[in-house]
C-alpha cells in the first residue's frame, strides 16, 4: 500500500494526474460568410462601377477556403418607405463569377437605363455549402445622364508652369480633375481640381514626360457623377524662358571708374549678370558677364567720354533676359 502511494505521489508531482472537465465539442462551422463591409458604388461616364473585397473569414470566426455565388443586385429605391423584401424581388443580378476569399472584385453596369431614378445596390456571399451571408450596407446613389469627356484638351509650356485648357461639351454646372502620369510611372496621380476648363501646373519639372488627362464632375443627389477622363496628351515642358529684367540701373562717375549697381532681377539659383556698354554711341558690346552680384566697377574709362550701360540676367540654362533700361554717363 506505501508503495502504492508513493507512485501516485509521484505522478502528481509530474503533472500527469489531474481532475479536469472536459467540455461538449464545438459544433461544426456553417461557414457562413461575413457580410461584405467595402462596397462602394459610383457613375462614370455610360457605366455604373461596383467595387468590393470577398469575404475571408466566417461569423464564427472560421477562414473560408473557397466561397460560392456571389449575389450582386441592382434596383430602384421605389416609393418610401423603403422595404428590403420590396427591393430584393425586383432588383436586377449582376452576373458574377466566384471567386476566392479575399479577392477584389470590380463589376459594371450600363447607366443610361437608370438615369433620373435613385437606385441601391448590395451584395452577399455563399458560403462553401451555399449558405448566403447577410446583406451588405445598401448604398444608394442618384443616376444622371452620363457625362461626356473634357475635349479637345492642349497643354502649353509658359513661364508660370505647363498650361492646359480643354472644352467642357455639355451644359451642367463642372467641377474638373486634373490628371497626370510620368512617363516611367504607371499610376496617375491627381494633381488639381479647378471649376474652370483651364489650369496651370506649376509643379511640372522641366525635362520630364507627362500625360495629362481632365475628368468631368457633376453633381448628382449627395453624390458626384464622373465622366470618363479626356484623351491624354503629352507634354515635356523646357526651360526656354529668361529670367525677368534687371531694373533700377544706376551709375556714378568715380576717381578713376564708373561704379554701377542694380536691383537683382530674382533669386533663381544659378543667375549671372550681363554688363553691356556703348561708346560715344556706338553700338552696345558686353564689357562684363557671369556677374553673380549686383554691382560692378567699369575701370576702362577715359575722360570726357560718353558711356551708356545696360544689363541682362542670365539663367543657369543660358536664356538671356531682354536689356535693362539704359543709363548714360560723361566721365570727366
Amino acid at each position: 500500500m506505501r508503495r502504492r502511494w508513493r507512485a501516485l505521489t509521484g505522478l502528481v508531482a509530474l503533472g500527469i494526474v489531474g481532475c479536469g472537465y472536459i467540455g461538449d465539442p464545438l459544433p461544426p462551422s456553417l461557414k457562413i460568410p461575413r457580410p461584405v463591409a467595402d462596397l462602394a458604388v459610383v457613375q462614370r461616364g455610360e457605366k455604373i462601377l461596383i467595387e468590393f473585397h470577398l469575404p475571408e473569414l466566417s461569423t464564427d470566426g472560421v477562414v473560408l477556403r473557397r466561397l460560392g455565388e456571389v449575389d450582386l443586385r441592382i434596383g430602384a429605391e421605389g416609393v418610401a418607405p423603403w422595404h428590403r423584401e420590396t427591393w430584393e424581388a425586383h432588383a436586377s443580378a449582376i452576373p458574377l463569377a466566384n471567386g476566392e476569399p479575399g479577392a477584389r472584385v470590380r463589376a459594371e453596369t450600363p447607366a443610361r437605363s437608370w438615369a433620373g431614378r435613385e437606385v441601391i445596390v448590395a451584395v452577399r456571399v455563399a458560403g462553401p455549402s451555399g449558405r448566403l451571408s447577410d446583406w451588405s450596407d445598401f448604398r444608394a446613389r442618384h443616376v444622371v445622364e452620363p457625362l461626356p469627356a473634357p475635349a479637345d484638351l492642349t497643354a502649353e509650356d509658359r513661364p508660370e508652369g505647363v498650361r492646359l485648357i480643354w472644352r467642357w461639351p455639355d451644359t451642367r454646372p463642372a467641377r474638373f480633375r486634373v490628371l497626370r502620369r510620368q512617363a516611367e510611372q504607371e499610376t496617375v496621380a491627381l494633381v488639381g481640381e479647378t471649376d474652370r476648363p483651364e489650369w496651370t501646373d506649376a509643379g511640372a519639372a522641366y525635362g520630364a514626360r507627362y500625360l495629362y488627362q481632365v475628368q468631368a464632375l457633376v453633381r448628382a443627389g449627395d453624390d458626384l457623377a464622373e465622366s470618363e477622363p479626356s484623351p491624354g496628351v503629352w507634354m515635356t515642358p523646357e526651360d526656354r524662358f529668361p529670367p525677368p529684367v534687371p531694373s533700377g540701373l544706376t551709375a556714378a562717375a568715380a576717381v578713376d571708374s564708373v561704379e554701377l549697381s542694380w536691383e537683382r532681377a530674382s533669386e533663381e539659383p544659378g543667375l549671372t549678370y550681363r554688363l553691356w556698354r556703348a561708346d560715344d554711341g556706338g553700338p552696345a558690346q558686353p564689357i562684363a558677364q557671369g556677374l553673380t552680384t549686383p554691382g560692378y566697377s567699369d575701370r576702362r574709362v577715359s575722360s570726357g567720354k560718353r558711356y551708356t550701360y545696360a544689363v541682362s540676367a542670365v539663367d543657369h540654362l543660358g536664356n538671356e533676359s531682354q536689356r535693362s533700361d539704359s543709363i548714360e554717363v560723361v566721365f570727366p
